[in-house]
């Protein structure tokens, strides 16, 4: 692959906008393609293989209504929805597009029906849209629904494998992954799934998702540079929450600072016990900064109770992850000054307005991360060599450049980005106070996992 970076928007390609009326009446194929990268400096650490484990409860607070999250998944996705829709009787089956009998075969597992639908209709677009951006006619996608769950998720593995791809992309969530990779990984096909649980990495599946590890050391590293040295965190109390934890008391002993209070909130957030646990913060030691790994309504409900209890943004800095890239959140007033980690804000914006230029509705969190999955297979597709979905194909350690930036595979099978560090402004705006690389350090922790196919 190239040494050079080349963006996605390459020249030889047609704009997208000339071909938005076309795209309409082809709803079930997607082609894309990726450009590799030349990286150079050192790769954060990737997180340990078994990351799940419950946080230290003699340092955590929690409510005695906490739901039991041993068997809960990680995903980011999973956040505030504890129930996965059965395997309807109407799974629906996605006809493909093969443009040439000779064209190579890359199976596409998404949820179409079900709990998780919305997601995979705009999984589908995206992958969709990248076919007329950078797409050809050597290379078809075959579709299969999950249908939201794990079995589904096993049958339509079986259906795109039966079909003779070279390569799968996704499915959505952990489970649905460990559910389809045994019957992937017996024909020999590597895995790239959308989920971020590290739990769901090995024999050859790669994780896609935006990763806890890396969003954390980016953030707690970036603070810490920034005079920031007494950090605390109050997280939901669900497998999320307590990964990020965890992952926030090695980041700050790695950079010399102190995590002091480390509170967990119920993911219900019911409102006596939110007001308890925020309570006890606001009681506990001082801090400079605080981490809120959490998004969407949820988090809305534990702003103003920071306010209520005097934890002041205007004198602690308020810290996120990439959950917090939701317009409507950042209106939230307790926000204003706070940083969050992010792929690159303005990849991210051109890519959402193409998508809502095409389709008419925003892209959602995953759309961007199934283009960039796709592009991946066509760019594998691409290679100088030939053809190469192999294992040290995937982990080429100088990576590739997608839409919202610079990423790789680790040999652990999870995911590094490049990440930036924004900062909220008046109205919900984004100000970038820290970019992302532009190009990855190589190192002996990057590049090909060996147990792949």
């Amino acid at each position: 692959m190239s040494s050079r970076i080349v963006p996605l928007a390459d020249s030889r390609f047609a704009p997208f906008t000339r071909l938005s009326t076309a795209l309409a009446g082809l709803s079930l194929v997607a082609v894309l393609a990726l450009s590799a990268c030349a990286p150079q400096s050192l790769p954060n650490q990737p997180p340990p293989d078994q990351p799940e484990a419950a946080a230290d409860e003699s340092a955590v607070v929690t409510s005695s209504t906490q739901v039991n999250d041993e068997s809960q998944n990680v995903d980011v996705q999973d956040l505030g929805n504890d129930e996965i829709a059965s395997l309807p009787p109407d799974q629906v089956y996605v006809e493909p597009i093969i443009a040439r009998p000779e064209a190579l075969k890359v199976g596409l597992l998404v949820p179409l029906t079900g709990a998780r639908q919305a997601e995979g209709k705009a999984l589908l677009d995206a992958a969709q849209m990248a076919l007329f951006e950078v797409g050809d006619d050597r290379f078809t996608l075959v579709p299969a629904d999950t249908a939201s769950t794990p079995d589904g998720a096993r049958l339509a593995a079986n259906k795109v494998v039966d079909s003779g791809v070279s390569l799968v992309i996704g499915p959505l969530l952990s489970d649905e992954a460990k559910a389809a990779a045994p019957l992937v990984r017996a024909r020999g096909v590597n895995m790239v799934s959308f989920s971020n649980n590290p739990s769901a990495t090995g024999g050859g599946v790669y994780l896609m998702g935006h990763m806890v590890a890396p969003e954390i050391d980016r953030l707690v590293g970036h603070a810490r540079a920034n005079e920031l040295r007494r950090f605390a965190i109050l997280a939901p109390g669900d497998g999320y929450g307590r990964l990020v934890t965890e992952q926030a008391r090695r980041a700050v002993a790695e950079v010399g600072g102190t995590l002091g209070v480390q509170l967990l909130y119920p993911p219900s957030a019911n409102p006596p016990e939110l007001d308890k646990v925020v309570q006890t913060l606001a009681s506990g030691e001082r801090f400079d900064a605080l981490i809120l790994p959490d998004g969407g309504p949820r988090l809305s409900r534990v702003l103003p109770l920071l306010l209520q209890y005097g934890v002041d943004p205007a004198t602690i800095r308020f810290l996120g992850t990439s959950l917090w890239d939701d317009p409507k959140l950042r209106e939230e007033p307790a926000l204003m000054g706070a940083w969050y980690v992010s792929p690159s804000p303005e990849g991210r914006a051109a890519f959402k307005k193409r998508f809502a230029d095409a389709y008419g509705y925003e892209p959602g969190q995953f759309a961007a991360i199934g283009y960039d999955a796709t592009a991946l297979a066509v760019a594998l597709a691409k290679g100088t060599a030939g053809p190469d979905f192999s294992t040290q194909a995937i982990g080429d350690a100088r990576g590739f450049a997608g839409t919202e930036g610079i990423f790789r595979f680790m040999p652990d099978g999870t995911s590094e980005r490049g990440l930036a560090v924004v900062e909220i402004g008046t109205g919900g705006t984004i100000n970038l106070v820290s970019p992302a690389l532009d190009r990855f350090p190589i190192s002996a922790t990057a590049g090909s996992a060996g147990s792949g196919q």
